[in-house]
């Protein structure tokens, strides 16, 4: 019961958020990839569900708007998704992470909604309102928190995903990696991360083709990883096969510089 107040208040606060281009026009808050913009186009279409799944690739690929989108079709019913508000919130954190102020916003709204919808649950019931009232007195020796500060997303708790097989999880360590941000800087493992998420994900999964394309990348490149083109070739050929046209042409033109 909580859990659907919780999602049904969200809703109507982030009425916004996820219903087409005009309104995400107006937040200045627009995909930022092809991918991303076509699932607003499968949204308008009225195919929600492939609207998910494209934002899903979109986010995977650092698009901050996708992420966000995608965060908001989980607060509400009949948009492509089951609703679940931890998987919102991790969305949404996601692209709020990656510079989306709308998803910064929307952090901070679904917090105070989940936290408005608890504390009346509780109010009903006499129990529950002498423990939240003994948890507020142990609370209030503890040092301020500011409530509107979005939690970040944390090493410990992706580190923790990835182990338990989530992909996503992976792939952000990598990002974490990669850029330094939230861990220390490490060429290497970021590649490491990638290709964790690219390994567990199955092989028709498009999101995990954004892993494999991402470590491909690294391969042929040579940064953080010694140039491997071998095995950047049989990477690229992995997302290729999962759907990633960029990986497809990308492989076209390792085989070709392998073969010289």
């Amino acid at each position: 019961m909580i859990y659907r107040r919780i999602l049904a208040s969200a809703a109507s606060t982030l009425a916004c958020l996820g219903v087409g281009a005009t309104c995400w026009a107006q937040a200045e808050a627009m995909p930022g990839t092809e991918i991303g913009i076509a699932g607003v186009e499968a949204e308008e279409a009225g195919d929600p569900a492939r609207a998910a799944d494209l934002y899903r690739q979109a986010c995977g690929m650092d698009d901050a708007a996708a992420c966000a989108l995608l965060g908001s079709k989980y607060t509400r019913e009949g948009r492509g998704v089951e609703p679940d508000m931890n998987r919102a919130l991790e969305y949404f954190q996601r692209g709020c992470d990656l510079g989306n102020a709308v998803a910064c916003d929307a952090v901070r709204q679904v917090e105070a909604h989940r936290a408005s919808a608890e504390a009346e649950v509780e109010a009903e019931s006499t129990a529950a309102a002498i423990t939240a009232a003994e948890a507020a007195a142990e609370d209030a020796a503890e040092p301020e928190v500011d409530p509107s500060a979005p939690a970040p997303i944390t090493f410990d708790d992706m580190r923790q995903g990835c182990d338990d097989g989530v992909a996503i999880d992976c792939l952000t360590l990598g990002h974490m990696y990669r850029d330094g941000n939230g861990a220390p800087q490490d060429g290497n493992r970021a590649v490491a991360m990638y290709r964790t998420a690219c390994d567990i994900s199955k092989s028709d999964d498009q999101f995990g083709s954004y892993a494999c394309h991402f470590a491909a990348a690294a391969y042929e490149s040579g940064e953080g990883v010694p140039q491997d083109l071998a095995r950047a070739l049989l990477l690229y050929q992995k997302s290729c096969k999962a759907g990633n046209d960029d990986s497809c042409e990308q492989a076209r033109v390792v085989q070709l510089a392998t073969e010289k």
